[in-house]
């Protein structure tokens, strides 16, 4: 990777995608990078080289120049319940907002599952 970017935030680091760029950071970033991943409610793998500049945080309160975004609450059954959709929203909605508004560039991206839309709007929460 081009490294322009200084300040780089991973999430969802504990999820499958996530897990596997951890582990795969050093063929990405330098130590010249400061990389901050953040940890939501499952460990983080460790196993990221120590000759990188990796902090784990628990809130985006800084500023960065790049976000690689892969968190959010992805368990269908927890996510259907209407009283768990403020939690959901929160999460996969605010922290994307909170995201975008403390990064210059966001990658983001969603592996688990697509809903087939027929709903009308406002009806899916």
């Amino acid at each position: 990777m081009t490294n322009h970017y200084k300040k780089i935030l991973i999430t969802g680091g504990s999820g499958r995608v996530g897990n596997r760029l951890v582990e795969g950071l050093e063929s990405l970033f330098s130590q010249n990078e400061e990389i901050h991943l953040l940890q939501h409610k499952n460990e983080i793998s460790k196993n990221f080289p120590k000759s990188l500049n990796v902090k784990i945080v628990g809130d985006v309160n800084d500023n960065y120049d790049l976000a690689i975004h892969l968190a959010a609450e992805a368990n269908t059954r927890f996510t259907e319940k209407t009283e768990n959709h403020s939690v959901v929203r929160d999460i996969n909605v605010g922290l994307t907002r909170k995201i975008c508004e403390h990064s210059n560039k966001v990658i983001y991206t969603s592996t688990d599952q697509v809903f087939k839309g027929d709903l009308p709007s406002g009806e899916y929460f």
